[in-house]
């Protein structure tokens, strides 16, 4: 899998954190991801675990490429949810969505 880098992550992005009109519009741009408090989540289902787990490492792979990682939930054996959120702020950023739009690309 190729995922290309972000330009040089700008860590004073994380500091900003979005608005409420920001997040809105952002979310508009993503598919299936929704807004829980200060996290963005999306719940995936694939046939078998191994799809699952397949998942999983490359989604591992592009927030190691981004230095951005989301918390990542195994359940029920073929069930992954991703919430994202900026840790160092505990809200959304515009890393965030950046994210995210990497990961639906999956």
């Amino acid at each position: 899998m190729s995922i290309k880098k972000s330009e040089k992550i700008d860590w004073k992005e994380a500091e900003v954190i979005l608005t409420k009109e920001e997040i809105a519009e952002s979310i508009k741009k993503l598919h299936g991801w929704r807004l829980k408090g200060t996290t963005i989540e999306k719940t995936f289902k694939f046939n078998n675990f191994e799809q699952a787990i397949n998942f999983i490492i490359k989604v591992a792979y592009i927030a190691s490429v981004e230095n951005h990682h989301p918390d990542i939930l195994l359940w029920n054996i073929n069930n992954v949810k991703l919430m994202i959120t900026t840790f160092c702020t505990g809200a959304l950023s515009k890393l965030d969505f950046i994210l995210a739009s990497k990961i639906d690309q999956i």
